[in-house]
């Protein structure tokens, strides 16, 4: 899995495309769950799009050539609102390039969302700038270069828009 998803994050920067991982964790009895509800989970998936076990009661989905509403709409449909006392599944999201340069980060980045995820708020949508939404719907109209620097620090940040808006002067 790591190294298609490797290849797909080079095919996404020369391409200037889109691409999402997503993290779904299970609570409870992960074996169960995961018999019963990985079918359902697979049907949602185009041809195009690759799942893997990452853990034992974590999955992990990568979404090419994703859009924020269709990744949106996939999450919807694995992690409905929580009702009752049915198996819980949390999803974490990371889009690339938005929230991670490389395919290591990515997981790092989808894997913090589900660990976040939980009753209260059963999606984690990382969102450009290492931002977060919980569960609603995904939404972003901030666009990043793809070949800018990867800047965590706000002081760095900073720099960097004063750096900008002195060249554009």
């Amino acid at each position: 899995f790591r190294s298609l998803l490797e290849v797909e994050v080079t095919r996404a920067q020369v391409f200037h495309r889109k691409l999402a991982l997503v993290m779904v964790r299970f609570e409870g009895a992960a074996q169960v769950a995961w018999r019963l509800h990985g079918p359902k989970i697979q049907k949602q998936l185009r041809p195009v799009d690759r799942i893997g076990l990452y853990a034992q009661d974590t999955l992990e989905i990568l979404r090419v050539e994703a859009t924020y509403e269709d990744v949106d709409a996939l999450v919807n449909g694995i992690a409905p609102p929580i009702a009752g006392d049915g198996p819980r599944f949390y999803c974490g999201v990371a889009f690339f390039p938005d929230a991670a340069r490389s395919g290591e980060e990515l997981i790092a980045v989808a894997r913090k969302a589900a660990m976040a995820a939980g009753p209260a708020n059963p999606r984690q949508t990382v969102l450009p700038g290492n931002s977060s939404r919980a569960g609603g719907t995904i939404a972003s109209d901030k666009k990043e270069d793809a070949d800018g620097p990867v800047v965590g620090s706000p002081a760095m940040k900073a720099i960097y828009q004063t750096v900008d808006r002195v060249a554009q002067a």
